[in-house]
């Protein structure tokens, strides 16, 4: 069983309030280096001209990675005429075998255009804010500043759907209550982003705020980031407590996100 620990940070920021991206390629040992300039040429050949750039987001580039634990977390820029907002792919598989210790790879992509701000406004905000530009062009400083706002809000404009989506599995596997956990401890976090002015997306953090602003949550809100940690497939006591927290969020952020 992994206990619950008290890790995690807010993100800094400068003197008029603006989120500071504390990424940093000196967080990355040099097996996972490897690792990205591998796969890296894998989305190169497979992409040819319309690659653009990958980049690394997460707890990894922050100095915050907890191996188990932690997910990798990668996105690829494509140059491509008829624009796409996102599609997971899995072209990394074949080198499991060279990486075995390497797991937990979550790989998207974006279609790119030069005005990716307008088309896509939350990759403009995850780029600028937190995620490193691993190889390619770097397009973090054409972008603008973020400050505490509505434009900080992520996970939480796809919670009613991604909560329908999970209350509707019958036999949800432990990966699927491990990712809606994610998802409500972020969403609950955005919630009172506001009323904290600061900014995070490390779950005991958002935890810890949440509960500051719902006490009488905290209890529900701890138990999905425990499931977080430890997930397991078909629990019916976890499924009640997701679907509780979830309408809960659901009804609060109605409001916020109009």
């Amino acid at each position: 069983m992994i206990p619950i620990r008290p890790i995690g940070c807010f993100f800094p920021q400068d003197e008029k309030g603006n989120i500071l991206n504390p990424c940093h390629s000196k967080f990355i040992s040099a097996y996972y280096r490897s690792f990205f300039d591998a796969f890296i040429l894998l989305a190169k050949e497979r992409l040819g001209d319309n690659y653009h750039s990958c980049w690394l987001r997460g707890s990894l580039p922050r100095g915050l990675f907890q191996e188990g634990i932690s997910d990798i977390d990668l996105f690829i820029l494509v140059k491509t005429k008829k624009y796409f907002k996102s599609r997971q792919v899995h072209y990394h598989s074949n080198l499991q075998q060279q990486y075995p210790e390497i797991k937990n790879v979550d790989i998207i992509e974006y279609g790119y255009t030069s005005k990716l701000g307008v088309a896509y406004p939350q990759l403009a905000m995850v780029i600028k804010t937190q995620a490193l530009c691993l190889d390619g062009i770097a397009i973090g400083h054409e972008l603008p500043n973020y400050k505490i706002g509505k434009a900080m809000m992520l996970q939480s404009r796809w919670l009613e759907d991604d909560l329908t989506k999970f209350l509707a599995l019958m036999d949800y596997s432990s990966s699927e209550l491990k990712a809606i956990c994610k998802i409500i401890l972020r969403s609950g976090f955005e919630l009172v982003m506001e009323r904290e002015m600061k900014y995070t997306n490390d779950l005991y953090i958002c935890y810890v705020s949440f509960s500051k602003y719902y006490p009488d949550l905290s209890k529900e809100m701890r138990k999905a980031l425990f499931w977080y940690l430890n997930p397991v497939s078909k629990n019916e006591m976890a499924k009640k407590t997701i679907e509780k927290l979830g309408n809960c969020l659901c009804q609060e952020l109605q409001s916020l996100l109009l």
